[in-house]
């Protein structure tokens, strides 16, 4: 299937798809059409044709669950790298559409029959598609919109054979950036929905790469998870803020001590302590985390003082659809020879006429990833020493080292000059004034 067949086919699916008007409808048919093209690939044809038969057929919904589980079972069977995928994790939530079920399973297979997706193409259908109807808040969980998902791979900047890990990967977007831009790598993701990480495992799997998603929450499983296993690369977009039960656990509390307690500060605590020498970390953060007061302050000073901190961008406005909350990439590496650090102001993008999920483009973030590493005479970027934002109380805020580094890189004489002509109008302007005033004094007078 060519690219133009793929894109037109989306189409169709997508506008068939929206007439349910809900996101849970996309990612449903999504899953079926990859279980019925891997039933293809597999020669499980007559087990999916039945499934097709008793869907059509209007069977009890117990019978359609029975035929649709024996399609999953068999093509689990037949690919290890994805047991528990479809039968623990996205047959129970496709079950879940009831009696839409036949409508759904019909758009299915119409798309199976007008295209052959049993190909490799399938990965990257399935990846785009995957991003196109998970837009914004999704099985309750915040996604990643393709455009940031790729800034992100970009700014990670990982080489084949390097470990990466996303200890909050939801439906595996950044992760499959990841690998699009850097085949060969060893993948490793937590995600502590089941749903999310099925799909996350399903997605990755489609595009060709081998990768271990474990169920579980990152926060909570430091004896039982990864440990203290190093990876050469941690990207992650976390959950912000304070709600959640989780943050009242005590247990969480003494795992990470002094930590602001806020899920934010501490993905990005835990992404620190799992890069390997010479790693680097990619964690997207709400932009009131690079200047709130109180315990943030020492927050962040912490992250500086040992040399962690490498860099901040401040995000575009709108640049998702699941927030009105300004956006940052904070950029954290293990203890460097020069700890200087490199901001970026993304802001000045604009998107005039897109939709919020689409603001940051493949060629935007392209250029800010170039941005952040080549910098040089840019408005944009500058790179300022530690203990210059130390004595700032660690406030991260792009805008603020921008502005002070226009005035450092004027020339003295330029600077000298500019300050002897507002001298000068100052002067001219006090003559003026007493000659007025004079002129005002002698009417009085008369």
């Amino acid at each position: 299937m060519s690219a133009f067949q793929a894109t037109a086919l989306l189409t169709s699916i997508l506008s068939q798809i929206r007439a349910y008007d809900r996101f849970e409808s996309g990612r449903r048919v999504l899953a079926m059409i990859a279980l019925g093209a891997l039933a293809e690939r597999f020669g499980e044809e007559k087990a999916w044709d039945r499934f097709r038969n008793v869907s059509a057929h209007g069977k009890a919904l117990a019978d359609q669950a029975t035929a649709l589980d024996a399609v999953a079972c068999r093509i689990e069977t037949a690919i290890p790298d994805l047991l528990g995928v479809f039968t623990k994790g996205l047959v129970p939530d496709v079950l879940q559409a009831g009696g839409e079920l036949p409508g759904l399973t019909a758009i299915a297979a119409q798309a199976l029959e007008l295209s052959d997706l049993s190909t490799s193409d399938l990965g990257r259908w399935f990846d785009e598609s995957l991003d196109q109807v998970s837009v914004g808040r999704h099985m309750g969980e915040y996604t990643t919109p393709r455009g940031l998902a790729d800034l992100m791979a970009r700014l990670a900047t990982p080489e084949p054979g390097q470990r990466v890990l996303d200890p909050s990967c939801g439906l595996g977007s950044v992760l499959g950036r990841l690998t699009e831009l850097t085949p060969l790598l060893d993948v490793h993701g937590q995600e502590r929905s089941n749903l999310a990480g099925a799909y996350a495992r399903l997605r990755l799997f489609l595009l060709g790469q081998r990768a271990e998603v474990r169920i579980e929450n990152a926060l909570k499983v430091e004896t039982t998870g990864f440990g203290m296993e190093l990876f050469d690369r941690v990207v992650c977009n976390p959950p912000f803020g304070t709600a959640g039960g989780d943050l009242e656990d005590e247990l969480l509390k003494q795992r990470f001590p002094g930590i602001p307690f806020r899920y934010e500060a501490l993905f990005l605590t835990y992404c620190v302590e799992h890069l390997a020498p010479g790693g680097r970390g990619v964690v997207l953060v709400p932009y009131p985390l690079l200047h709130r007061k109180g315990r943030e302050i020492e927050f962040r000073k912490q992250l500086i003082e040992a040399g962690r901190l490498e860099g901040v961008i401040a995000l575009p406005s709108g640049v998702v659809s699941w927030t009105d909350v300004p956006l940052a990439l904070v950029m954290v590496r293990t203890a460097p020879s020069d700890r200087s650090v490199v901001f970026v102001d993304a802001q000045f993008l604009k998107a005039a006429g897109r939709r919020a999920a689409d603001r940051l483009d493949t060629e935007q973030a392209e250029g800010v990833a170039r941005l952040y590493f080549e910098g040089g005479k840019s408005d944009h970027w500058v790179r300022v020493r530690p203990h210059i934002i130390l004595a700032a109380e660690g406030d991260l805020q792009p805008a603020r080292y921008l502005t002070e580094s226009t005035l450092d890189r004027r020339a003295p004489r330029d600077i000298y000059a500019e300050a002897l002509s507002a001298e000068m109008r100052a002067e001219d302007a006090r003559k003026t004034f007493d000659e007025v005033y004079e002129a005002l004094a002698d009417d009085s007078a008369a």
